[in-house]
């Protein structure tokens, strides 16, 4: 069972309780009291118990206010009755473990967690029954929480993300579906939630023989094609992780690379882009990097190789655009960016005259 985030609220006239639902072939479910229920605290000293039964209570006190990773592990009873020819196994040496981790907040006083940025790919073209529709949101909480993502289509949970501050869900209708449909994602702390729609218009295309209606079609010897969005502003991974917009595996990847490039963690920075395949191959095989280490400046400027925001404007490029000088073209009748005359060969698709020679 996934155990979504939680958001706490000191001095609440009820302690916090859930229960956790666990199912085995051999030991039956949470129920039956036949399962060995363990829990803690991976961050702190939150009070947190749980019974033979899977009825978790946690009490949190003054001293608990903050974030709290716990851990919660399910033992089953083991196979009863083992075959004598199965020699080296006792009863109970079969017995089996799952482990599973969710994030618990303390606060005096909740604020709701918010979607930041959306995106979504394939929607502004027409759209077709097995087209695959790509989604993306990025999300906050003020507490440091990670929310739980929860994805519907039509009103039909399909999905649950958990434990990122990025989130991402991909869904085709199939052949024979029509008409209009909807795609959202709910973002929760437990108590408060944040939500964005995206409303479709799906067009048929009929099944194929021996596929039935909503069937997903497999695209074979499909060429992945991908296209990518410049890279956005460097951010610096520091703060983005103090905040929550990056994760803890997010940030421990940027700064073993900023490490690699001689980057402390003042002027280790990320930028992120989004990328998208042109082939609609709904293959992730060659789909390029879209987040990436770079040097953070604490002192934007004109100057430093950066693409950041300053002086109350942001540059379109690296130090160009915006509260800098104007980026370069192939029409601003200047020989530069690796031209090889003016507006004309290098990066630009205009051709240099060719000189003749008498």
């Amino acid at each position: 069972e996934h155990i979504n985030a939680q958001t706490l609220i000191l001095n609440s006239s009820q302690p916090f309780t859930k229960q956790i639902i666990a199912d085995d072939i051999e030991s039956g479910s949470s129920e039956s009291g036949d399962f060995s229920f363990t829990v803690k605290d991976l961050s702190g000293n939150l009070d947190v118990k749980i019974d033979n039964f899977g009825v978790l209570n946690i009490t949190p006190q003054s001293s608990d206010i903050g974030l709290h990773e716990i851990e919660l592990c399910v033992t089953d009873t083991g196979v009863e009755g083992i075959e004598n020819k199965i020699g080296f196994c006792g009863k109970g040496d079969l017995r089996e473990t799952s482990c599973s981790k969710f994030q618990v907040v303390v606060v005096e006083n909740n604020t709701p967690p918010t979607i930041i940025s959306s995106n979504s790919t394939n929607l502004t073209k027409r759209i077709f029954s097995t087209d695959t529709l790509n989604f993306e949101i990025f999300k906050f909480d003020p507490e440091g929480l990670l929310p739980d993502t929860y994805w519907y289509v039509d009103s039909q949970l399909k999905k649950v993300d958990s434990g990122s501050s990025e989130d991402k869900f991909s869904y085709s209708f199939g052949c024979n579906s029509w008409g209009k449909h909807s795609i959202r994602a709910v973002i929760s702390d437990g108590l408060l939630n944040d939500s964005v729609q995206w409303n479709v218009d799906i067009t048929k295309v009929n099944c194929a023989e021996g596929i039935l209606p909503g069937e997903v079609i497999d695209r074979e010897n499909c060429t992945e094609e991908w296209a990518c969005y410049d890279w956005e502003l460097c951010q610096n991974t520091a703060q983005s992780k103090e905040i929550g917009v990056l994760s803890n595996d997010d940030y421990a990847k940027i700064l073993e690379q900023c490490n690699l490039q001689g980057l402390d963690e003042e002027t280790c920075g990320f930028q992120i882009r989004n990328c998208f395949d042109i082939s609609q191959c709904n293959s992730l095989n060659n789909k390029p990097l879209e987040i990436r280490e770079c040097k953070f400046s604490l002192e934007p400027s004109c100057s430093d190789g950066i693409k950041n925001c300053h002086d109350g404007e942001c540059e379109f490029l690296v130090d160009c655009g915006g509260p800098c000088e104007a980026c370069a073209t192939c029409s601003d009748n200047i020989k530069n960016q690796g031209e090889e005359g003016v507006d004309c060969g290098g990066p630009c698709v205009k051709q240099c005259p060719v000189k003749v020679l008498t």
